[in-house]
């Protein structure tokens, strides 16, 4: 687990087995909420675009989700923040006022704040 409190909520489900606390290193006292107002209808898409697995994840997400997101909600807002977003999401967020492209941000979390829903891509 990654937290004490993931362990108990475990262990209250009856769960016996040995279980070991591993942080996954994110600071919670730093990325906590911060307050600001949720953007309706609003997803951010976080990470450097450049590394081979984020490229091709973000590009999946673009290609596949995205299309199904706007035909089942047309005013969805995407924002991707990130080094190196690929050319055509770029491009688009000229001509589509509901996508952002920030590129590098020296601070991520008024973004992680705002967004109604955040990608995390896992394999």
């Amino acid at each position: 687990m990654v937290s004490e409190k993931d362990k108990g909520l475990l262990r209250e489900m009856g769960v016996k087995n040995s279980i070991v606390v591993v942080p996954n290193g994110t600071d919670t006292t730093f990325f906590k909420p911060m307050g600001r107002k949720k953007i309706e209808n609003s997803v951010l898409w976080l990470g450097h675009m450049d590394v081979h697995t984020n490229k091709d994840a973000v590009l999946f997400f673009w290609r596949e989700i995205l299309p199904l997101l706007q035909k089942q909600c047309p005013q969805v807002r995407v924002v991707f923040v990130g080094s190196a977003p690929p050319k055509e999401i770029a491009d688009a967020s000229r001509k589509n006022g509901n996508i952002k492209v920030t590129g590098f941000v020296d601070d991520v979390r008024p973004y992680m704040d705002e967004a109604a829903v955040m990608v995390v891509p896992l394999e």
